[in-house]
C-alpha cells in the first residue's frame, strides 16, 4: 500500500509539470469575409489557442522551428445559428527574422475534427473533411529566435488573422462526389491568457494532498519501524 501511495504523489507531479508546459490563450475577433455560409461581415467571432511550449523542434535551422502536434484550436461565431470548430494535433511553425529590428511569426495549422452547433453546410447530408483552421501572427517584435514563445501580446504582431479552410464533401444521386469548400477569415482584436494567466501556475490542493500522500507511502516504513523499536525497549 505504502508503494502505491508513493507512485500515485509522483505520478501527480509528473502531471503537475506537464500542465506547466501547455499555455492556453483566449481570443475574440469578427468575421472579416469569405464563403462560410451565411455569416455576415462583422459577425463577433471567439475561441482558444493552446500549445505545449515542451514540444521538440524537428527542424535543425536556425531560423525555423516546426512543433508537429504542439498545438489546438477552437473556434466559435457567434452568428444568428452559433456553431463551434475545434481541433487538434496542430502543427505550429516559428520562423525568425535577426535583422536590425529581430523579429517572429508563428503560423499554427490545425486539422478540424469536432463541429458543434447549427453548421453552415452547402448541401444537407454533406460531411465535413479536409478542412483546417489556420492561425497566423505576423511581425513580432522582441524574440529573433525559432523556440515556442513562452508569452504572446497582440501588440507585438503587426497583423493576426485566423483563416477557415472547409471542405464539405457531397455525392449527389447518381451523380459523382462534389466538394465545396469555404474559405473565410476572422481578424483578431483580443489575446488574453499565457503563463501568467495562473492557469497551471501553482499545484492544485488535491495535487498536494496527493503529493503528502505519496511521502507518507516513502516515510511510512520507516516509521513503523522505530515504533516497534520503541516498543521494545
Amino acid at each position: 500500500m505504502a508503494k502505491w501511495l508513493a507512485l500515485v504523489g509522483l505520478a501527480f507531479v509528473a502531471v503537475g509539470q506537464a500542465r506547466a508546459d501547455t499555455i492556453t490563450y483566449t481570443f475574440t475577433g469578427e468575421f472579416t469575409g469569405g464563403t462560410l455560409g451565411s455569416v455576415g461581415v462583422g459577425t463577433p467571432a471567439k475561441g482558444t489557442f493552446t500549445f505545449d511550449t515542451s514540444a521538440p523542434d524537428v527542424d535543425p535551422s536556425p531560423g525555423g522551428g516546426t512543433y508537429p502536434g504542439a498545438g489546438e484550436i477552437q473556434l466559435t461565431l457567434l452568428s444568428s445559428s452559433p456553431f463551434t470548430l475545434g481541433s487538434t494535433g496542430a502543427e505550429v511553425a516559428v520562423t525568425a527574422a535577426n535583422g536590425s529590428t529581430p523579429s517572429y511569426s508563428i503560423n499554427v495549422v490545425s486539422p478540424v475534427n469536432t463541429l458543434a452547433g447549427a453548421a453552415p453546410e452547402p448541401f444537407p447530408g454533406a460531411t465535413l473533411k479536409d478542412s483546417f483552421l489556420v492561425l497566423d501572427l505576423l511581425g513580432g517584435v522582441g524574440a529573433g529566435n525559432d523556440q515556442l514563445p513562452a508569452s504572446l501580446l497582440l501588440s507585438d504582431f503587426s497583423e493576426a488573422t485566423l483563416s477557415v479552410l472547409l471542405n464539405w464533401f457531397f455525392t449527389p444521386p447518381g451523380s459523382d462526389e462534389v466538394v465545396v469548400t469555404d474559405f473565410s477569415s476572422i481578424r483578431l482584436s483580443s489575446l488574453t491568457g499565457g503563463p501568467d494567466a495562473g492557469v497551471a501556475a501553482a499545484p492544485e490542493p488535491t495535487s498536494l494532498v496527493l503529493v503528502s500522500l505519496g511521502a507518507l507511502g516513502l516515510c511510512g516504513p520507516a516509521l513503523r519501524r522505530r515504533l516497534l523499536r520503541c516498543r521494545s525497549r
